[in-house]
């Protein structure tokens, strides 16, 4: 009886719900589960005899009608005879490789391997459980492996394309670089010969104005000045070469820059541990470094300092950073810090090539020894309409009272912020506090930064953790 209701493929109870029994046109009969998972090409093979049934899908099946009945009968039977029949057992709890038992079923939704007693105790009955034999589901784990490896070769061999076609233009760099490396110092040694070709010209040049004669001479006034003209003549002439040897001063300019990002961002990302490029500057109390970072597509210059520098690190000279900065338009940082935590970035654009703004990019580059870094605050105050104005001390340049300023215009109303301006605030003795102000730079970047400083109630718990300059390379 037990034979006739169970599955021939895999042993399993047949039911009138989810494993209803289907007739093969060899006169077999397997369970629905059974044969949706033999269905190939609209063909189930018979597991027992192998001969073909067409069939797209379990529907087109027909049900063994004989079992069906058998089935209910078995439904009929009385309670108190039901009760009579024990109930399986589980002798391993499906925990049957476990125990050493070598399964003959796979239970796909608890994913346990398991034998046929266990199964029948405690998968079969069970709806949500699908349980297959072992040859079965050991050939669908071997097609998802099949599966797995193929995806996962067509992803690393893209890859390694990538990284082939990445590796032959670093060697390309590296060899145009090797030959570009000759020629930039063939240049720049031409450029340091016209330099000490110039420099002669220009002294002769004075000498001979300086030698023109005191005594009202006209023979000898008249021979200066024809020499003077003459030296002019010459200078424009050599000037004029000059100027068209000089066309590609934009472009070494833009390499120089790409390249130092460049540099940045492969230390970043570099598995090396190679520590990240300085740039490097000797002052009396020593070499004094500036960190550069790679941060968001652009270099920071932090503020120099002393330093010991990490084994492997690249030092550059200050000089050679400071020359990719345009001082008209240079982009300047300040993180402040208070209330215990650092609160942002605040970044300036100067607007202008100004002795006030190059020193302002000095004391954020501390490349003349004093920094803002570790800096603080000396007023924050509110003018009317005109905003708000945060004024930073700048005492060791000054002779006198003075400060930088970040004053903000028309921000009276709803607490918003537009665009405050970098000034430089100079009181004089006899005269209004801030009778002297000229604005050289505009903040970018970091208005909430700015708000949230204005808004402190002691302005000397606001500090400048940290400063710097950013190399853009466009």
């Amino acid at each position: 009886m037990r034979a006739a209701l169970t599955c021939s493929e895999c042993d399993s109870f047949y039911s009138n719900e989810n494993r209803k029994p289907k007739c093969l046109q060899c006169g077999h009969t397997i369970c629905s589960v059974c044969a949706s998972h033999l269905i190939h090409r609209s063909i189930i093979g018979c597991p027992k005899c192998t001969e073909p049934t067409r069939a797209s899908s379990v529907k087109d099946l027909q049900d063994n009608f004989e079992l069906l009945r058998m089935l209910g009968r078995l439904k009929d039977v009385p309670e108190a005879s039901r009760e009579k029949t024990p109930p399986l057992v589980s002798p391993h709890g499906s925990k049957c490789s476990e125990q050493g038992i070598s399964p003959t079923h796979f239970c796909t939704k608890c994913e346990q391997w398991i034998c046929k007693a266990c199964g029948d105790a405690d998968h079969w009955s069970r709806r949500h459980c699908e349980v297959i034999p072992v040859r079965k589901a050991l050939e669908q784990m071997k097609s998802k492996c099949e599966a797995d490896e193929r995806q996962a070769s067509s992803n690393l061999s893209a890859a390694l394309q990538e990284i082939s076609s990445y590796q032959v233009i670093l060697l390309s760099c590296i060899n145009v670089m090797r030959a570009a490396h000759e020629s930039f110092g063939m240049e720049e040694t031409h450029a340091r010969d016209t330099l000490d070709k110039g420099k002669p010209k220009l002294e002769t040049l004075k000498k001979a104005v300086a030698g023109f004669p005191k005594d009202g001479d006209p023979k000898e006034a008249l021979a200066t000045m024809r020499n003077v003209k003459d030296q002019c003549s010459d200078i424009e002439a050599w000037c004029s070469t000059l100027i068209n040897n000089m066309k590609f001063l934009d472009d070494f300019r833009k390499i120089s820059k790409t390249l130092l990002t460049l540099t940045a961002y492969v230390h970043a990302s570099s598995d090396s541990g190679k520590p990240p490029p300085l740039a490097r500057i000797t002052t009396a109390d020593g070499p004094r470094y500036a960190r550069l970072i790679a941060e968001d597509g652009r270099v920071h210059a932090y503020s120099a300092q002393s330093l010991s520098p990490e084994c492997g690190a690249r030092a550059i000279p200050m000089e050679s950073v400071k020359a990719l900065i345009d001082s008209s338009s240079a982009l300047l940082f300040l993180d402040l810090f208070w209330g215990g935590r650092m609160q942002g970035r605040v970044y300036i654009r100067l607007t202008g090539d100004t002795v006030r703004g190059r020193l302002f990019q000095s004391l954020c580059l501390g490349d003349l020894g004093h920094t803002h870094k570790n800096g603080g605050f000396h007023r924050i105050w509110w003018r009317g309409d005109e905003g708000s104005t945060l004024g930073r001390g700048l005492r060791p340049y000054e002779r006198g009272p003075g400060s930088y300023s970040l004053r903000q215009r028309g921000a009276a109303g709803g607490g918003r912020f537009a665009s405050p301006h970098l000034q430089r605030t100079r009181g004089r003795p006899g005269a209004k506090e801030g009778t002297e102000e000229a604005a050289f730079g505009i903040v970018e970047h970091g208005l909430d930064v700015v708000a949230g400083a204005v808004g402190q109630g002691n302005v000397r718990d606001i500090r400048i953790a940290d400063c710097g300059v950013v190399i853009q390379s466009t």
